[in-house]
């Protein structure tokens, strides 16, 4: 996968997360399937799209020991 226009990149001790306009990417360990790929608790060592945010407009992500954590916009609302 190419990491383009990163908006940005959190790492901890065994796997990190960045994430683009309307992607996710992931890599690292995936003890727990914490990086979010699928059942397959194989380790990724190169940045690979998180299929379920692909087009969801991600705020934040969080990452811990054994968890991670991505924080989307789930509404817009317009006013005129």
């Amino acid at each position: 996968s190419q990491l383009s226009a990163v908006r940005g990149i959190v790492a901890s001790p065994a796997h990190c997360f960045a994430w683009s306009e309307d992607a996710v990417y992931s890599w690292g360990r995936n003890t727990r399937g914490r990086l979010g790929h699928s059942n397959e608790l194989r380790d990724v060592w190169t940045p690979t799209v998180v299929p379920f945010f692909q087009g969801k407009n991600v705020l934040q992500v969080a990452l811990g020991g054994d968890f991670s954590f991505v924080r989307i916009v789930r509404h817009y609302v317009s006013i005129h």
